[in-house]
């Protein structure tokens, strides 16, 4: 693989596919250097050498900065791309036009697949069209007569589900489904449906009619011995069509006609002594249907029921798949859901509960108190995958008890910080933006959604926005509007205004937002001891306030774990100062920029989607900062600080929590 993704292993780390997307489609490497020498194409065949040498000459020029180790790196990336023969203009379009072709012909199998499965499922269907009748015919050399007929609905049968078919490949198909039946009444069936569509269809094979003729005379032989042999009751044994009733006392020995005896093989809809379909119901697809599930969720539901029986676990399945639906996401966030989203959730819990083909009685206990739980952590504890019986007799937050044991007493099994029934661990967050561009406010207001859609109540968040009344009243949507680039990974789950189209309650703006009033919104959080707290700042350098008055709002409030992302020109000035006077515990500080940088919000556009898709902090640091440095020529160099009493030299050391913290949702350790 070439390009960005040479640099950043996390494209095939596991990350979510919308992600890898967006990471292969927005981040080409080469841009900035192809910009910086003013070339259109530096992997033009005819231009290549001499704009590889121009690139080469505008990296000497700055080769002496202070990233040459990355220079030198870039150079020879460049060099061996400009050289690959896959970069030629012939080579491609050969390339692109072999693979088109595999792609037509990849869909004509599948096309031809669907076909033939669509095709045995109607002929199947269709076998109780199909009478068999066999007589007993009289003359020099007794034998039987075999007559198949037909009921009104050939035509319907055939014509409708052949047409993008033909008549050969019908026949064919017929012809190997009769080999596969192992029941002799139907594998008779088939016969008379095979034989009558190629006398109707005109379906004619080569024929060597002196074959032939040796067989229809082998065959007669056989038959007149054979019917000699029942007459005579010589074999009492013989039972030719398998229905437990042996030929001589059978009036129909090559018709499957055994009321008495129980079979096994799965029936397709054989006549009933009324002449109606028989059909065998799903007790669990019907249930679903009752429920109103929709038919995606009922086809993963309907491998449960087969054998036409519906037990209680069963049952409760079916019911917490019903509740995700329609209860599960409280109606004032349901704006930022999709139908397609809460499916998701429900195909999830299905997918997890039956990784082993049933369900089980732990798995049963675990969906009757998912209810009762707090919304946010029972859809997290589902995407999680943690509703199967091994899953949930582990630990994953390393807090002490099991996943089920926590899910019984009501405290959540991903969050080390709670374990004790009754004592919630809450999360807290300020936004704050400084700059007023729409940029800026995008990104803030749009983080501040994702935490509500999320879980986040509007009490235990502080969103400050720098939002004159002019901006307000436009567009600020994320499609159009003016908003600056960067913000594509919020556009799958935001749709329209992000301020009039989704509830918004914005603290405190523009005048009123100051490094004081900052601090106060900080000691005003109603936290204790065991809940996270997360602060965002977006906006101009050194408007968040300084490292002394921070210290000493930090050192006002209770808290766990506390993360700052300080978004800004020059981040590092303001949290390596941090740690003033009096100690902090348990923060980790991230600056997008380190000291002197004027640059803007690309590390926040990286490190922001990871973490919505599921990353725990530090992953989505480290790979956030790869896109950075292997991108951006205005040398942004993010750094990450930690304040504890145990982290002796904090810049760019690391909290153990860092490692299971995602403050979007909650994530397996």
């Amino acid at each position: 693989m070439s390009g960005f993704a040479s640099y950043h292993p996390s494209i095939d780390s596991g990350i979510n596919g919308s992600v890898r997307k967006k990471m292969k489609e927005t981040d080409d490497l080469y841009q900035a250097f192809k910009d910086a020498v003013g070339v259109r194409n530096i992997f033009s065949r005819k231009r290549k050498q001499k704009n590889l040498q121009k690139t080469q000459d505008y990296f000497e020029k700055i080769g002496k900065s202070k990233d040459l180790e990355h220079i030198n790196k870039v150079e020879e990336k460049i060099a061996n791309m400009a050289s690959d023969p896959r970069y030629s203009s012939r080579q491609a379009q050969k390339q692109r036009e072999q693979e088109r072709i595999k792609k037509e012909n990849d869909m004509k199998e599948l096309e031809r697949e669907n076909n033939r499965q669509l095709l045995r499922e109607r002929i199947y269907n269709g076998l109780n069209l199909v009478k068999v009748e066999k007589k007993k015919k009289l003359g020099f050399i007794p034998s039987y007569e075999t007559t198949f007929d037909l009921e009104s609905g050939y035509e319907d049968l055939f014509k409708n589900a052949t047409i993008k078919t033909d008549k050969y490949f019908v026949h064919s198909e017929m012809a190997r489904m009769e080999k596969e039946e192992t029941n002799p009444k139907k594998k008779l069936k088939l016969t008379g449906l095979k034989k009558t569509y190629a006398k109707k269809e005109k379906v004619h094979r080569k024929k060597i009619w002196s074959g032939i003729f040796l067989g229809l005379t082998a065959g007669m032989v056989g038959t007149a011995f054979a019917i000699d042999v029942l007459n005579n009751n010589n074999n009492k044994e013989l039972d030719s069509d398998g229905d437990g009733i042996p030929d001589y006392k059978d009036p129909e020995p090559f018709v499957y006609n055994n009321p008495n005896q129980n079979d096994n093989t799965p029936v397709y809809n054989e006549p009933t002594q009324n002449n109606e379909p028989e059909t065998v119901t799903n007790p669990v697809v019907q249930y679903a249907e009752g429920k109103g599930l929709s038919k995606s969720v009922i086809d993963t539901l309907k491998v449960l029921g087969d054998d036409g029986d519906m037990s209680q676990s069963d049952k409760a399945l079916v019911d917490t798949v019903s509740y995700v639906g329609s209860s599960l996401i409280p109606s004032g966030v349901k704006v930022y859901y999709t139908d397609n989203e809460i499916q998701d959730i429900q195909n999830d819990i299905i997918h997890s509960v039956l990784s082993d083909g049933k369900v089980g009685s732990v798995e049963t206990e675990a969906m009757s108190k998912l209810p009762n739980e707090r919304w946010y952590v029972v859809k997290d504890i589902i995407d999680a995958g943690m509703v199967n019986d091994v899953a949930l007799s582990e630990n994953w937050d390393g807090s002490g008890p099991s996943n089920i044991e926590e899910i019984r007493q009501g405290t959540n099994p991903l969050n080390d910080l709670e374990d004790v029934p009754g004592d919630f661990s809450d999360r807290y967050a300020v936004l704050v933006e400084t700059l007023g561009s729409p940029g800026a406010v995008g990104r803030v207001l749009g983080t501040y959604h994702l935490l509500k859609k999320n879980g986040y109540s509007d009490d235990k968040i502080n969103l400050s926005i720098k939002l004159s009344p002019e901006f307000e009243e436009s567009d600020i949507s994320l499609d159009r509007g003016g908003l600056a680039s960067g913000l594509e990974w919020l556009k799958e789950d935001l749709k329209g205004n992000l301020i009039h189209d989704y509830k918004t309650v914005i603290d405190h703006r523009d005048g009123e937002i100051t490094p004081i009033t900052i601090s106060s919104w900080i000691k005003d959080l109603n936290s204790d001891g065991n809940d996270s707290i997360f602060i965002y700042h977006n906006g101009h350098g050194g408007q968040l306030g300084s490292g002394e008055e921070l210290n000493n709002a930090l050192n006002l409030i209770n808290y766990k774990n506390l993360l700052i992302l300080n978004d800004s020109c020059s981040a590092e000035g303001l949290v390596k100062s941090l740690n003033g006077q009096k100690q902090l515990k348990n923060v980790v500080a991230i600056a997008s920029s380190s000291e002197g940088e004027d640059v803007g919000s690309l590390f926040s556009d990286s490190f922001l989607p990871l973490v919505k898709e599921g990353l725990n902090v530090d992953d989505a640091y480290e790979s956030a900062k790869k896109i950075v440095l292997n991108e951006d020529l205005r040398e942004q160099n993010p750094v990450i600080y930690s304040f504890d009493t145990s982290i002796n030299q904090p810049k760019n050391s690391k909290l153990p929590w860092l490692s299971s913290f995602n403050f979007f949702k909650y994530i397996k350790k």
